[in-house]
């Protein structure tokens, strides 16, 4: 097993730009912070998969996803996964995320890349 060199954020095509780059952040549900995507869709929609839980198994998912010009999620895949359960799901909630408004640069509509990180965390059980 090889180590890897640490994976560069971005692995989109030169006519995406990324959400660092834009002049105007994408939108969703009025805000232009991920993390209230994370909050408002995905940690909302997200179905732990119970042979996930029944087996233990947490941790982050990084998933890519691209904002086209209309505002539309595309082209969503994991950059670094944890288990084929997890990920699935990952995948699954962001693939079905409503429309967002369009990431702009110098004032003209882009595609914009996006990096985030899905947790799947699992309560401790309390001991009585």
């Amino acid at each position: 097993l090889r180590k890897s060199k640490s994976v560069p954020y971005f692995s989109f095509s030169a006519d995406i730009v990324p959400y660092s780059d834009c002049d105007v952040k994408p939108v969703f549900l009025g805000s232009s912070d991920p993390a209230q995507f994370l909050k408002k869709w995905v940690y909302v929609y997200l179905k732990y998969p119970e042979a996930a839980v029944r087996d233990g198994i947490q941790g982050r998912v990084l998933v890519d996803f691209v904002i086209d010009e209309k505002g539309k999620v595309r082209d969503v895949r994991i950059a670094r996964g944890v288990d084929p359960l997890l990920d699935e799901e990952a995948l699954r909630v962001i693939k079905a995320s409503p429309d967002w408004k369009a990431a702009r640069v110098g004032g003209k509509k882009v595609k914009c890349g996006l990096s985030l990180y899905v947790e799947f965390r699992l309560e401790r059980k309390k001991n009585r």
